[in-house]
């Protein structure tokens, strides 16, 4: 289950739901007078109870502004065209786009040497590329970092996957994730550049594989 596309899509929601749920909780307790010692003590605790899910949800809803926010255009476009997206092969700076990969299945991972589930992946999408690029699956792996910074993650050179870079200044509008919001993303794109599904966080092979067969 895609628990990232859930929050993205409920989260909020759910937390407005839960405040005001827990704030008539406390209200409707206030408003009984006559009440035994040991009803009395459940209340509070119940009281208590309400008063720590208003405060976590509205943390939620805080920290969502940030990181739940600019997710919501990116899932609100699964199953429609994907946007274009422009980079650079991190080997010599070719310009590549993803219309260059039209008919192929793309796997599009954005990812960090910082990131330590990016590289934990990468050996899970070394083995979907050798596995499925005969069927026509192609796994691109994007960083907004120089290539001198890739460089220093030695075991990405073997592997068999495009490997490119992004200007952060230039980024394309709607496939991109600012790297303070979510690392890795992986958008998978079908054969007729349809974005099918963005996968949040690391995933294993089993998850990616899950996501690309349907469209091989």
């Amino acid at each position: 289950m895609n628990w990232p596309k859930l929050v993205v899509e409920y989260g909020q929601f759910a937390a407005w739901t839960a405040i005001l749920f827990s704030i008539g909780t406390i209200i409707y307790i206030a408003s009984r007078s006559k009440q035994s010692l040991l009803r009395k003590i459940l209340n509070a605790a119940a009281c208590l109870l309400a008063a720590l899910i208003v405060y976590e949800s509205y943390g939620f809803l805080r920290w969502a502004e940030a990181k739940v926010n600019p997710l919501k255009s990116v899932f609100r476009d699964e199953n429609r065209l994907a946007p274009e997206f422009d980079f650079k092969l991190a080997a010599d700076d070719s310009p590549l786009s993803l219309a260059d990969y039209r008919g192929k299945v793309v796997v599009l991972n954005l990812w960090a040497t910082w990131c330590p589930p990016c590289r934990e992946e990468m050996p899970e999408l070394k083995e979907l590329q050798e596995r499925y690029g005969k069927d026509g699956l192609v796994v691109i792996t994007v960083s907004d970092e120089p290539k001198e910074q890739q460089a220093k993650f030695t075991a990405f050179a073997k592997m068999p996957f495009v490997k490119g870079r992004i200007d952060p200044e230039t980024r394309a509008a709607g496939l991109y994730i600012q790297p303070d919001v979510a690392r890795p993303v992986t958008h998978i794109i079908d054969r007729n550049g349809v974005l099918r599904e963005t996968l949040i966080a690391g995933q294993s092979y089993q998850s990616f594989e899950r996501s690309v067969k349907p469209y091989l």
